[in-house]
């Protein structure tokens, strides 16, 4: 049985007995890919809605007769269900690839459809493109639904340079997919470089821009402005995500800080322009005041010092007196 995608699809399990199969007692099934899908109908009647690429496969539906001798006996039968999609191509984001001259070129074109599609490559300077002695097209089936096209241009010229159009077709529909064969080339510059300082440290975050079609790495230069020393860090490798960070050890506290971010792949290496930041002041230590504050607290202390010594004398000095008057004769 085969329907076209968005049409109305429903399968009716009919078993022709007396007596009729016990009510609830119809189980479907779904085997696709070779995965078995127990489906939640227990009547003979199945509606799957708007038929769609996800409905293919095979279904089987199983039910029981009891007869009145207590006789049980199940039934079963399958239908083959063949939902004919219109091609869809799922690389669309792979829009380049880049090639030195002299070299090969493979450009992708990855769909998927039912019936399987077929697929053409054409260029916007020499319109459909054959197989010859420089071009080659291959088809191939990777898995059970995914089709790839592949063309593969040798000996890479200035010629060959452009948009490259993929068009898959099969009777349901087409689908086209655009892909840009450049010359490989020196990386883009990394962009919105943001610094973040601390006392001895910067964390330098950047966004990488284009590869230029080539593995890219990064150095970071940084120079003390002050005492002119310099120093990088080579050989900083991009990771996930589309922000990269790296953090500057080591740094004097205070001081101001000039960092430029390079892109390097094999063809070269880009810069982006240098920014500069100054590097907090150093923690104090628990227990540490500043320099004024040690100077008043060293005032206080003097001061306390000379009123209990004076304090002492003038308490020495009263004392000395009354003993001497008392020492006195009486006249």
């Amino acid at each position: 049985m085969a329907v076209s995608e968005g049409k109305a699809l429903s399968l009716n399990c009919t078993v022709d007995s007396q007596p009729k199969p016990m009510p609830n007692s119809y189980e479907w099934k779904l085997e696709r890919d070779g995965k078995v899908t127990i489906l939640s109908e227990k009547s003979p009647y199945l509606d799957l809605g708007s038929a769609s690429g996800d409905n293919t496969g095979n279904y089987t539906c199983t039910t029981t007769i009891q007869f009145s001798d207590g006789v049980v006996e199940t039934e079963t039968a399958s239908l083959a269900v063949t939902v004919k999609t219109a091609p869809k191509i799922v690389n669309k984001d792979d829009n380049t690839v880049n090639a030195k001259v002299g070299s090969t070129a493979v450009l992708e074109c990855k769909g998927e459809g039912e019936p399987d599609p077929q697929f053409q490559w054409t260029n916007s300077t020499d319109g459909d493109i054959e197989n010859s002695d420089r071009f080659m097209i291959e088809q191939k089936v990777d898995g059970s639904v995914l089709v790839i096209s592949t063309l593969t241009i040798s000996s890479v010229s200035n010629a060959d340079y452009g948009i490259y159009r993929c068009t898959a077709t099969n009777d349901v529909g087409t689908d086209t997919f655009q892909v840009e064969l450049k010359a490989r080339s020196k990386p883009e510059a990394p962009k919105d470089v943001k610094l973040v300082q601390g006392s001895s440290s910067i964390v330098v975050e950047w966004t990488p821009g284009y590869d230029g079609g080539d593995m890219q790495t990064f150095i970071i230069e940084y120079k003390n402005l002050e005492t002119k020393y310099q120093d990088k860090v080579a050989g900083i490798k991009a990771g996930p995500g589309l922000r990269m960070n790296h953090t500057l050890k080591g740094l004097n506290p205070k001081s101001e800080y000039q960092i430029t971010v390079i892109a390097v792949n094999s063809e070269g290496n880009v810069p982006a322009a240098p920014s500069t930041v100054k590097t907090d002041a150093a923690p104090k230590a628990a227990g540490q005041t500043g320099s004024n504050g040690g100077v008043i607290a060293a005032i206080i202390i003097v001061i306390i010092v000379l009123i209990i010594v004076i304090t002492v004398l003038v308490v020495f000095i009263l004392r000395r007196k009354k003993a001497q008057r008392l020492a006195q004769p009486q006249k």
